[in-house]
């Protein structure tokens, strides 16, 4: 004996998929996000394809999303090198990008910078205090980022955590918190 039970009907879209527009920048890797607000932003990461665009195939674009109009919109080029594996998050309506991998085996980056929407420009920070690393995490608490663990330079694996404060005076802008 089988019972077949159903809950809800079909005109409930909570939980269903709904289909949008597909990105519109090229197909990459280990790309980096963040968002503000109810905008979504992506860009960096890797593509193998030879285009001029490219940063020795490390991608330089970034791109908006806009949930309320389903599209997405190019926004400025990053201004550092281009990266994979880097992390990002959001305070106080702005977007960060720090750390991540260029190609170069020997080398780890720890730039860090700010994106500002309303003015559509980056903006260098202070380097991340951590040191050159990718793989790393990355999130926001309040009006903090934190940014620790991922791989640093001499293949070493870090198990720490700085905070960063962008409302702080140049050169104190990151505390080591673990």
């Amino acid at each position: 004996l089988f019972l077949f039970v159903s809950c809800g009907n079909d005109d409930d879209t909570l939980g269903n998929s709904v289909k949008k527009n597909a990105f519109e920048g090229y197909a990459r890797g280990s790309a980096v996000s963040f968002v503000i607000g109810d905008k979504a932003y992506i860009g960096l990461g890797y593509n193998s394809e030879d285009d001029n665009r490219f940063n020795d195939e490390y991608l330089l674009d970034f791109w908006m999303y806009d949930s309320a109009s389903d599209t997405w919109h190019a926004i400025a080029d990053f201004p550092g090198k281009g990266r994979t594996a880097a992390v990002g998050f959001s305070v106080n309506g702005k977007g960060y990008v720090a750390t991540g991998y260029d190609g170069n085996s020997e080398t780890k980056l720890k730039d860090v910078w700010e994106y500002d929407p309303t003015t559509n420009k980056w903006t260098q920070k202070d380097d991340f205090a951590g040191g050159g690393r990718y793989k790393s995490v990355g999130f926001a608490i309040g009006n903090y980022g934190y940014v620790g663990t991922g791989y640093g330079e001499g293949a070493v694996d870090k198990n720490d955590f700085y905070r960063f404060d962008p409302t702080a005076a140049a050169g104190k802008q990151w505390t080591k918190i673990q």
